[in-house]
């Protein structure tokens, strides 16, 4: 990945576990992370490893960060196109499910209250990238060139992410006790439709937003099971309920951050929390960041449900939440769809 990016400060810590240990089905680190799955929702995965590198014979560095680096490379060339070029794959065209294309800076509300978000971003299907229909974008059924030329690398990392998640999701069944009626794999079959995607993210520095206003990533909740987060720059923050306050996600080299979304906490029955996350400008910096997040979703017909006893398939949550991510802050602040919290937004204040 790209060089990290010094952070303001490291207090208080999130927990961390090694994916080497958690694979080799050491007790204590899987424990280690179904606490931090039902504590702050969230937990670093260490990568890099000698036991992980010799699993996968690479000497000293977990394949897919190699990927990422060729990923990010990627996101850089196509973010980088004039902006109505990127318009031509706007995520509006790839029908109502939003889960291709592209999104451009201030479509969905920002961090501040009244504002507008401060990043762009693609989108890019795992339905499509497996080619279990066509690319749905009637208008332009090719890839951007950037995506097109690196496809192969970008399907691969795709891939290893959602094996990742997957054998993350099993270590989580076994450990469970009581075990779930139905392990959390089994909602998660590959080659199944899904709106799993892979997300290029590239929030602008604040000097170069149109508005002043356009800042971070409004606090929110994931739609989907698992987020398999990939940077270098810090920014994100997590909620930590225990304690009501704001901890900063500190990039580390060899690790990503694992985050829990609200259809694992449906899932698995309340016992795992929903991360509650936003993105915010470092006080003092204006730094460029990019991201990319892999989304690991269950099954569009995937049946859970949420904390009120509703029924929701995959595919119907997913449209709830994408219909409240457009909202303006007061539609979002009537429910508990956008945090999990009725009434509360998480703004950055000030």
């Amino acid at each position: 990945m790209p060089k990290l990016e010094p952070a303001e400060n490291e207090a208080p810590q999130l927990t961390s576990v090694s994916v080497s240990k958690i694979e080799d089905g050491d007790v204590a680190e899987t424990c280690k992370m179904l606490q931090a799955c039902a504590s702050d929702g969230g937990f670093y995965l260490s990568l890099s490893s000698d036991a992980d590198a010799n699993r996968h014979g690479v000497s000293g560095r977990h394949p897919l960060l190699a990927l990422a680096d060729h990923v990010f490379g990627t996101a850089k060339e196509l973010f980088s196109m004039p902006l109505e070029d990127k318009m031509h794959w706007e995520m509006d065209l790839w029908g109502e499910l939003q889960i291709g294309g592209y999104k451009p800076v201030g479509k969905h509300s920002g961090v501040r209250r009244g504002g507008q978000d401060g990043f762009e971003n693609f989108l890019v299907p795992t339905n499509a990238l497996l080619d279990m229909h066509p690319n749905p974008n009637p208008y332009h059924p090719d890839w951007p060139t950037p995506l097109k030329d690196n496809l192969d690398q970008v399907t691969e990392f795709g891939t290893l992410c959602s094996d990742l998640a997957v054998r993350l999701l099993v270590a989580m069944s076994k450990a469970i006790d009581p075990p779930p009626a139905t392990p959390y794999q089994l909602c998660h079959r590959p080659g199944k439709p899904s709106t799993t995607s892979l997300a290029m993210l590239h929030y602008l520095p604040r000097t170069s937003l149109v508005e002043s206003h356009q800042v971070g990533h409004m606090a929110h909740t994931d739609v989907g099971s698992l987020t398999l987060l990939f940077t270098s720059t810090p920014g994100l923050e997590v909620y930590r309920p225990s304690s009501e306050e704001w901890v900063p996600v500190i990039p580390r080299e060899g690790t990503i951050f694992i985050n829990v979304g609200d259809s694992l906490r449906f899932i698995s029955g309340g016992r795992f929390n929903s991360c509650l996350h936003r993105v915010v400008p470092l006080a003092g910096k204006s730094l460029e960041r990019y991201s990319l997040a892999f989304f690991c979703r269950p099954e569009l017909t995937a049946i859970s449900e949420d904390t009120e006893g509703r029924q929701w398939t995959g595919e119907e949550w997913h449209r709830a939440k994408y219909k409240v991510f457009r909202a303006t802050n007061h539609e979002q602040e009537k429910s508990s769809l956008l945090t999990g919290r009725k009434g509360f937004l998480g703004e950055l204040m000030g």
